[in-house]
């Protein structure tokens, strides 16, 4: 079976996207289904290898962490914290975000490089939470999105660990007074 990989994949979701958005609010459960059935899991792809890093050790540089929660009307948005044009997500809140102390920065590098136990996942990605890295100038160089309902994350630049600690994950939210769940939420 061919495998959607990078510009691949990225163009195939463009192209499902743009058809229509009320199209693709009904398809985006089969959507991600099939993005499934041709992810980049084929055992002739490469995949990262996060046993370079330790745990807490960052791979990029920034000066500040701030946290997010977003797409809190909607439990199935595919959207994240910044999109590929640099926008950020309308939805996030607090607007500025919570900035993370120097020990909560540690935890969350604590969570999020280095090795941890596979758990299981979906192909799923509803972004809910998300932390956004800035340099000593105020400008992002890094962003991480979290989804607890899929028991994953994913951010730029690459080198995040594969799995990570979301138990840890969670209780910096709650520390940080970002809830994790909308008791709006059906399912």
């Amino acid at each position: 079976m061919h495998s959607f990989c990078a510009p691949d994949r990225l163009a195939f979701t463009i192209i499902a996207f743009m058809i229509s958005p009320c199209v693709s609010r009904i398809l985006g459960p089969v959507f991600a289904l099939c993005m499934g059935l041709v992810s980049c899991e084929s055992h002739d792809a490469p995949k990262r290898n996060s046993a370079t890093l330790t745990d807490g050790n960052w791979h990029f540089e920034f000066a500040a962490i701030r946290a997010y929660r977003m797409n809190w009307d909607d439990p199935h948005s595919f959207d994240r914290i910044i999109n590929y044009e640099g926008v950020l997500n309308k939805t996030r809140s607090p607007e500025e975000g919570v900035a993370l102390s120097q020990k909560q920065i540690e935890q969350l590098g604590a969570a999020v490089t280095g090795d941890h136990p596979q758990h299981p996942t979906t192909e799923c990605f509803y972004p809910h939470h998300a932390f956004l890295f800035y340099d000593k100038n105020g400008i992002i160089v890094g962003h991480l999105d979290v989804c607890f309902k899929c028991s994953k994350f994913k951010g730029e630049p690459e080198g995040f660990s594969d799995y990570g600690d979301l138990n840890a994950l969670e209780s910096l939210f709650g520390d940080i007074d970002i809830p994790i769940h909308n008791e709006n939420w059906k399912d």
